[in-house]
């Protein structure tokens, strides 16, 4: 259990780290409007993804 509450919040951080560093900005500026974040987390062979629509 902890392994996959680990994996969200590696996720979400990932998704905040895109934010924080405006990556998506290259995108809107480029006349892209539907932007998708992804935030990806691997451990072995597990993998967790959690996408957000901007």
């Amino acid at each position: 259990m902890l392994l996959t509450f680990n994996h969200w919040v590696t996720c979400e951080k990932a998704l905040d780290q895109i934010k924080e560093r405006r990556y998506q900005e290259y995108l809107w500026n480029d006349s892209r409007r539907n932007v998708l974040l992804y935030g990806i987390s691997f451990c072995k062979k597990r993998c967790r993804v959690i996408v957000e629509s901007l």
